[in-house]
């Protein structure tokens, strides 16, 4: 199997999904964190906040990929690089993989060693 070809074709929709998002920043502008506080408060019900905002994927797709690409859904996914990038930019992509990094360390060390309070270290 040729890795590089595999990567850099359009079936692998992290690729391409990450490029939309990048490209979506590019003629729009970065969403400076709305999106992520949409992630964030995700159990807040829209009916309290009618508008939230929706998740990355669907929101590149119905706002750049529909309009200018002639895409007919909506139903996409975003990589982690990809939500950091429309979030903060490049600056997003090495705070959101610092947080991943943290986060993976965190509970690392909980499972580790089975103690609840490690979680909060």
């Amino acid at each position: 199997m040729d890795v590089k070809q595999a990567l850099t074709s359009l079936d692998y929709d992290a690729w391409s999904n990450f490029m939309a998002a990048i490209k979506y920043s590019e003629i729009e502008s970065i969403t400076y964190g709305r999106q992520l506080v949409g992630a964030i408060l995700f159990f807040v019900p829209r009916s309290i906040w009618p508008n939230k905002p929706i998740d990355s994927g669907h929101f590149v797709a119905e706002n750049m990929l529909m309009t200018r690409y002639s895409f007919w859904f909506t139903n996409i996914s975003m990589p982690f690089p990809g939500e950091g990038y429309i979030n903060f930019g490049i600056l997003g992509i090495f705070l959101f993989a610092f947080i991943l990094a943290l986060v993976s360390k965190i509970t690392d060390n909980w499972y580790q060693y089975n103690d609840l309070r490690l979680f909060f270290i």
